[in-house]
This record gives structure tokens, sequence and C-alpha cells, in this order.
């Protein structure tokens, strides 16, 4: 590099404003695709951004401007995210205090490179300890959301950003299209991934920039973990829900080095995706005890006809009514049920023995079942205005209503049936939620999370008054 012996190596941490024949080393963190436009000059330029770190505490935004597309295209080609660059002799400048295109840095200001005189290359030398950086956060811990506030917070709306710690689900194909109405527009590409965390199975974060469509190749489904800086949330009118886009003012860290993140991890390599685990995530998340709205059964059907109430996933509610349909006395099998440890498909609880051709543990009668049974009970629920029908019962309140598990399958069908004509003749009050339609149910699903007997009296002072149809 031409005068390279006069000039300063600088942190980025010590720049000062006017700083001139300086070196600043770094790894780059984020990268915009170079982008062009007509000078005033009437000559075309090209601009691209990047953002380099060189510590924990100190990051910064550099702006390339270059004078030809020869230049543009070999800086999207050969420099990506990941690689370690020396920027000789950019314009040390204060930074806008607000960026609204840029992503939030620690410096109070940004580097300016123009060709010439500035430079930039690959540092020569393997730096492992700024490659590290790529997984530290650039934002407070304190503050990121889950994947279920994007969902469910009414305070979260399209056009915020957020800060989310998310594990890939499911990678998306690249596709790729031209803008609607416009010939002459370049081709664009875009691309899904799909994120969970230990409340919510599904988030889709929209991938637009180049270089971060080409990272996502290296990502595995349940394996890595994301960090996301500064992602905007916005509304997919063709889905009906919220989703997060990757904008030129987000920074991604992958597997990041915080506990959160290994957290996750551990959860996320035994994900289970299934219908059932959906409804035992959504249901750990309602504390029965802060139920106070009371309806009767029309009013819920009504719900789940209209597809709910909006920004709502779910609905909890008390109903006073009878159990009409519980059959305990049926195959045990379809009462309770044993998931595979390794695969979480069924499997028989007389043999433990999982039938998942695709699992290590198949047929395998050495494997050491980690799970226990769970319950699997369903009963139908009615008062004087219909019958909910097929509603799930949650562990604890089956449990409470029928004995453990254990004990249960060791009853006579005569005692079973005992048990289930018991219930079937006093009025209950029930506290259930019912879990609306989302990306992941197609259907609505109602879970009963406790159960209580109450008397006639009690029944008839609280029971609502039925809707004069």
């Amino acid at each position: 590099m031409p005068g390279r012996t006069l000039l300063r190596r600088i942190r980025i941490g010590a720049l000062q404003q006017g700083d001139e024949g300086v070196l600043v080393v770094g790894v780059i963190i984020a990268k915009r695709q170079s982008r062009s436009f007509a000078g005033k000059d009437g000559h075309t330029r090209f601009v691209a951004e990047m953002t380099i770190r060189d510590s924990p505490q100190d990051w910064i935004n550099v702006t390339l401007w270059m004078a030809n597309e020869v230049l543009a295209e070999a800086l999207d080609a050969n420099y990506h995210v990941g690689d370690v660059v020396e920027i000789a002799q950019p314009k040390v400048q204060l930074k806008e205090s607000e960026p609204k295109f840029s992503p939030t840095v620690s410096s109070p200001f940004q580097l300016t490179f123009s060709d010439p005189p500035s430079s930039i290359m690959k540092h020569p030398e393997r730096r492992p300890d700024l490659q590290r950086l790529l997984q530290v956060p650039t934002k407070s811990l304190a503050y990121f959301c889950t994947l279920a506030d994007i969902h469910t917070n009414p305070h979260i709306q399209a056009g915020n950003e957020v800060d989310l710690l998310g594990a890939i689900r499911a990678v998306g194909p690249t596709r790729k299209f031209k803008t609607k109405g416009r010939p002459e527009a370049k081709e664009r590409e875009v691309r899904e991934i799909r994120l969970f965390d230990q409340l919510s199975s599904n988030l889709i974060l929209k991938l637009w920039d180049f270089e971060w469509i080409h990272m996502a190749d290296d990502w595995t489904p349940t394996q890595d973990i994301l960090f996301l800086a500064d992602v905007r949330v916005d509304k997919d009118d063709f889905r009906q829900c919220k989703v997060v886009t990757a904008t030129s003012r987000t920074i991604i860290a992958i597997n990041p080095n915080i506990e959160e993140a290994k957290h996750l991890a551990t959860y996320a390599r035994h994900a289970n995706f299934s219908l059932g685990a959906q409804v035992e995530r959504s249901v750990s998340t309602i504390d029965y005890q802060t139920i106070r709205k009371v309806s009767n059964i029309v009013t819920l059907q009504d719900l789940t006809n209209t597809g709910g109430i909006s920004g709502e996933s779910d609905f909890p509610s008390i109903v006073f009514g009878y159990i009409t349909k519980m059959d305990l006395d049926g195959d045990v099998g379809k009462i309770v049920h044993l998931r595979c440890s390794e695969c979480h498909s069924i499997i028989p609880v007389a043999t433990k023995l999982c039938s998942n051709i695709d699992c290590q543990a198949f047929n395998d009668h050495n494997f050491v079942q980690r799970q226990t049974p769970k319950w699997n009970l369903k009963m139908d629920v009615s008062d004087s205005t219909g019958t909910l029908e097929n509603c799930r019962v949650d562990g604890d309140a089956a449990t409470r209503l029928v004995g453990k598990i254990e004990e249960f399958v060791d009853l006579s069908e005569a005692d079973k049936t005992s048990l289930k004509w018991r219930h079937f003749i006093q009025p209950v009050k029930l506290w259930l939620v019912i879990l609306l339609p989302n990306m992941d149910r197609a259907r609505s699903s109602t879970v009963i999370l406790n159960w209580n007997p109450v008397t006639l009296d009690e029944f008839a002072k609280d029971t609502p008054i039925p809707p004069i149809q």
C-alpha cells in the first residue's frame, strides 16, 4: 500500500474528529451492497457501507465512495461480514446524531472512504481476537424482546425497531423477482428465515440484503442462534401476522457468547414443533388464577368462528357448565401418551419403543426413554347455550380430575366408568383458554386449565345471561 509507512494506526475508541493519515483495523460486522446514482456532474458514482469493530466497546460505520463500477463490484465480491480489514486514510467526521439508514454504533464519529486517497485491504494475518467480536451483541441484553412479544404485545407496532434473540427453525430458499410495473428495474432477492424460542415456535425474519441472504446458506436449523439488533417489525398482509425484517440498520450476531443464547441453544437442540408441544408452550405462560372474565359457551363459539380478537393469540375465560363427554373408559393409549425423548414421536406406553424408523432409538430395547407419560385427556363442556367439543385438559387439571397416571392405568374398566359418571352429574367452574389460529395452528384449540365443583346456587348466580338471538 503506497505511503503506508506514514500512516498512524489508531483504535476506533481513540479516533478524533479531523484525524488524518490514520489506519483503522477492524472486523466487518455488517455490510450493505453497493448502489449507484448520478452525481451533480452527470457522472455515475457508487457508494457502499459497512460497520467495523475492534473491541467489545467500539464499532463505527464506514461509508465508501467509489468512482467506477469495477471498484464497487470488487468490494461486493471480495469483502464480507467476518473479514478483518485495514482502512487507510479515511476522513474522520462526526456522525449524524440519529442515523436513519445505518446501524447504531458506539463511536461518535463515522469514517468516509474516498478512492483515492483512501484504500482498503484484507488484514494479512489471522486475527481470532477480532473475529470473536462477531459473537458479541452490539445492543444491551436488558431490553431484547421474546418472539412471543412480537406476536402478542399490542405496544409493538409495525415500523418499530426491536432487538431479538432467536434460534433458527428453517432456512427458506432465495426467491428472485422484479418490482411490478418497472421492467427496467434490477432483479431483487429475498429470503425468509423461521425463528423460534422457548415461548414461540415461529417468527419469520425477512432478509433483503445480498450479504445476509448469502450468509444464511451456512445457518443450520436448531443449531444456530441469532441476536438481531434493530430489526424492523412489519405486518404481513398475506399471512395476517407480524414479521421482522433485517434493514440497513440491522446487525446480526451469530451464536452470541451470552448465557441467554446458551440456554436457548440447549432448548433448540431438542425442540418439539408438534401441535401438542405448541399447546403446552402456550398454556405454560398463562396463570389461571389471573382469569376474571366469565363467558357462556355461545360467546366462545362466536369467538372461534370469527378468528378471535385482532392482535390476540389466546382468549382466557371462566365457564360454568357440565362435563358432557369424557372417554375415561376408552383406549388407555389415547388418554395417556409417551413421546420419544429423541424424536418426540408418540410411542406406546406399554412397550416404550419408538416406531419412527428415522430415530436412533427405533425399536431399541436398550434405549432408556427419559420422558414420563403425559395426559392426552379430552372432554366436551356444555352449558345452556351450547357445547365446546374436544377440549384438551391440561396435565395438572387432568390429575386433579381423575388422579395420577400410574394410579389411573391400574383402575378396572368399571372403576373408570364410575369415575366418569361421577363427574358428569356435577356442575363445575372451568378455567380455560381458547388458543386462536396462527401460523402453526390452522384451527383454534380449547384447553382446560383448572376446574372446581360448584353448588347449584353458585352456578345460577355466576352464569352469564345468554345473548338474545
